[in-house]
């Protein structure tokens, strides 16, 4: 599997929708805020996705789809967050109706599934209740068994697309009420149920993603056949918890679409706006937001990576790594942001003065990532649950599996490396101890420590790396041993206390830093990253200010943060997207190749 060719899809969509600056593009900045201020749904911007075959990057090839990369999908979900996310998260609810099918479905179902989105039909995934929110187990929707099928009785909402839907995955219980509970998961095709027997629930209308069909549904003892049944009855919790796995990871693409928006506009903004005989750019405090901005987003994009290329390569570990991304990325995402409407000032607030108004969207918009596919809490409580274990696990992980931990970090963390197919059948509700994220931190310092000058890496900054990824094991071997110290076998109490959940939070943080460690080792000398993202300094720069942020420690060379804000302003003149990656966007006033074939 090419990685350049995935990269290549994306740019090709990019190509396809042209400038959203441009006013006369269908997918334009215009257009998306006329749509959001009528509450409109994206009909156009869609029809144009599937006619562009995005559709088809849902539906694995084996159905005659094009979905063989998760981490081809990341960045064509980038492309479309970047204009719009209303659109984006419409298309992106698609594939979270359809991924408890291809985890746990039928080869008819499956069938079923790939015809319906390859013939640009919505799917959902209903999922919550009004009265439960993220409780899932206290579940009233309720399925019972009959002679001919199931009948599907109570409400779902909250439900994207869920009006829009030609069918629905849905999670409901399928043991009574009183006993301790057994849930199923269903296909529920509107198309062959009674028209009697399903009513819609009124949109509901919201802070952000204004357009969307966020709804609900009513089922009032639906009958529907036995082959609804998605896996065996009662693993309903399980296939959900692994589908929300892979949806989690790819959440990343929307936040990082949009913080790309944000970034973009505020340097545009900033280099125009005069002020006190320069320009706004020219204030040091406009310039230090807008470079840690930027530092923000590659070292979320080197997470994003790792996971999404996890997904294939380290399945088993994706219940930890996958809340980590859900967690963090959107996270710091919306703090970047919310930092650069300051800089912007007035016109970010206003509804069409500057770029149509398009920042006060984004900055609405992106505030709901952190609630799907399980919200921060949700997240944290994963990870939490699991700390003990991953922490006691560490050195001996290391010690017992030293070779496939190497195995796995080049497979994850080269960019060149062939990946193999996605095999649900390794998805785990738990990582059993292992993160060889963490767990292999080690192997990258010992590989830094090797390099002489053949490695093109400036020899101060080698050793100031070695010195950051030192301390990083001492901050994570500190973090394990709090984490031991407090917990005193009580995992069920302790996962869910406060201490623990700060403990996840800084886990996270870790991760994200050992990630961004990984892929500047492996991938430093590919032929696909920027210049910049070899030299390293990016790196240091962002694990000072967000890890080891005390002033008074390991300062850096000043010249780090000049190069950084003339990596920045080069990837921006020149319409490319702020990545690790050569990543060439749609050119500046371009307009859309609506007449492009797939």
């Amino acid at each position: 599997m090419a990685t350049a060719e995935e990269y290549r899809a994306a740019e090709s969509l990019e190509e396809y929708l042209g400038d959203p600056l441009n006013p006369d593009n269908t997918f334009s900045f215009k257009n998306s805020m006329e749509l959001d201020e009528a509450e409109k749904y994206p009909e156009e911007s869609c029809r144009l996705l599937h006619q562009w075959g995005v559709s088809l990057y849902y539906v694995p090839v084996e159905y005659g789809g094009r979905l063989k990369s998760f981490e081809e999908m990341f960045f064509i979900t980038r492309v479309l967050s970047r204009r719009d996310l209303t659109a984006a998260i419409a298309m992106g609810q698609v594939y979270l109706g359809a991924i408890d099918v291809w985890i746990d479905g039928s080869t008819a179902q499956r069938r079923v599934v790939a015809d319906l989105i390859k013939s640009g039909k919505q799917l959902a995934f209903a999922l919550t209740e009004k009265a439960h929110g993220s409780d899932g187990l206290a579940s009233d929707c309720q399925a019972v068994k009959v002679e001919n099928g199931y009948l599907l009785s109570g409400e779902k909402w909250l439900i994207n697309n869920g009006t829009r839907a030609a069918a629905l995955t849905v999670f409901a219980r399928t043991s009574p009420r009183q006993s301790q509970g057994e849930f199923s998961v269903f296909l529920v095709r509107k198309t062959i149920l009674d028209d009697s027997s399903y009513s819609h629930m009124r949109k509901i209308r919201t802070h952000g993603i204004r357009g969307a069909d966020i709804s609900g549904i009513r089922f009032h003892e639906a009958l529907m056949p036995g082959d609804a049944l998605i896996g065996s009855k009662g693993g309903g919790l399980e296939t959900a918890l692994k589908g929300l796995m892979i949806t989690r990871t790819l959440c990343a693409g929307f936040s990082l679409g949009a913080l790309e928006t944000a970034l973009r506009l505020t340097i545009r903004f900033c280099l125009e706006r005069k002020l006190y005989g320069g320009v706004a750019y020219d204030i040091p405090h406009v310039r230090s937001v807008l470079i840690n901005s930027f530092l923000d987003l590659l070292a979320c994009e080197c997470l994003a990576m790792s996971v999404t290329r996890g997904i294939h390569s380290a399945t088993g570990q994706l219940s930890v790594c996958a809340a980590v991304v859900k967690y963090l990325v959107p996270t710091v995402a919306e703090e970047a942001i919310r930092n650069l409407a300051v800089i912007l000032g007035a016109r970010y607030y206003l509804r069409e003065e500057f770029a149509w108004g398009i920042f006060q969207k984004v900055l609405r918009d992106s505030a709901v990532v952190s609630l799907f596919d399980g919200n921060t809490v949700i997240n944290l409580n994963v990870i939490s649950g699991q700390l003990r274990s991953l922490a006691n696990s560490r050195t001996e992980a290391l010690l017992d599996n030293r070779a496939e931990i190497e195995n796995s970090l080049k497979s994850v963390f080269s960019l060149e490396e062939s990946l193999p197919g996605f095999d649900p059948g390794k998805l785990r509700l738990s990582n059993q101890g292992r993160n060889d994220v963490i767990q292999g931190l080690e192997k990258s310092l010992k590989a830094i420590g090797d390099w002489g000058s053949e490695s093109g890496v400036d020899q101060q900054t080698i050793e100031t790396i070695k010195v950051y990824v030192s301390m990083l094991i001492a901050e994570i071997n500190s973090l394990h041993a709090r984490i031991l110290n407090y917990s005193d076998g009580s995992e069920g109490v302790a996962a869910q206390s406060l201490a623990m959940t700060e403990f996840s939070k800084r886990y996270c943080l870790l991760h994200a830093a050992a990630a961004c460690v990984h892929m500047w080792v492996y991938s430093r000398n590919k032929w696909m990253m920027t210049d910049f993202f070899s030299t390293g300094g990016w790196l240091l720069l962002w694990l000072k200010k967000t890890v080891f942020p005390s002033p008074d420690e390991n300062s850096l060379p000043a010249n780090f943060s000049d190069k950084a804000a003339q990596e920045m302003l080069r990837q921006y003149n020149g319409d490319l997207l702020f990545s690790t990656l050569r990543f060439q966007l749609a050119k500046a006033g371009a307009s859309a190749d609506l007449q492009q074939k797939r």
